[in-house]
């Protein structure tokens, strides 16, 4: 069973506070036996993570299994290292989608543009700094 956690509830992000507040859903919601958490790559979670194994009474296999990491959030960190090779084009394309984006006036004038000298109907996509595919598909815009 999947189970999301409401971080609006959470009025700290120190590891404890987050880990205290985990406890208190599992407990809340009956749950008996948990295998495993996946949280992304922050110290905070790390210490979050390190009280429940301390404090669940139950856990699968003693907890030898219980931190996984996000797949989705280790991609986007390997992407944008990756991506510093070319820091320097990505934020000009970048800072180039947010002027025009910016004014209602320079949006229209650049579609004009691109209708008179392309067949593309594809607009800017803006770069979302926690989705690395925003950035490709940013780019594959641009290009």
């Amino acid at each position: 069973m999947a189970v999301i956690v409401d971080w609006g509830s959470i009025h700290s992000y120190r590891g404890v506070d987050i880990g205290r507040a985990i406890l208190e859903c599992i407990t809340g919601w009956g749950i008996k036996n948990v295998m495993t958490i996946t949280v992304d790559s922050i110290a905070s979670n790390d210490k979050a993570l390190e009280y429940l194994v301390e404090n669940l009474p139950t856990k699968y296999d003693g907890g030898k299994h219980f931190h996984i990491r996000c797949m989705a959030h280790t991609l986007n960190l390997v992407v944008k290292d990756g991506l510093k090779t070319f820091s320097k084009e990505v934020s000009n394309i970048s800072l180039a989608v947010k002027y025009i984006k910016h004014s209602i006036q320079r949006v229209t004038n650049f579609k004009e543009s691109v209708e008179k000298t392309s067949s593309s109907k594809k607009f800017f996509v803006s770069e979302c700094p926690t989705r690395w595919n925003s950035t490709h598909d940013m780019l594959k815009t641009a290009i």
